[in-house]
């Protein structure tokens, strides 16, 4: 029985571990995306500074 337990009890601890590893991994993945959203915001403004800079030319 003291086995099991050993066994029962290191299972739950990795299923646990993997919870705060896939939690993070969800979380990273938000902030790439965000992060890559405001890059292609800043993209569009500088494209749109710069049509506006060759216009006044």
């Amino acid at each position: 029985m003291e086995l099991n337990s050993k066994i029962t009890e290191t299972t739950n601890k990795t299923i646990d571990s993997f919870h705060i590893v896939f939690n993070s991994i969800s979380e990273n993945l938000a902030t790439s995306e965000e992060l890559a959203s405001s890059a292609e915001t800043l993209k569009s403004i500088a494209e749109d500074m710069y049509k506006l800079i060759s216009d006044e030319s």
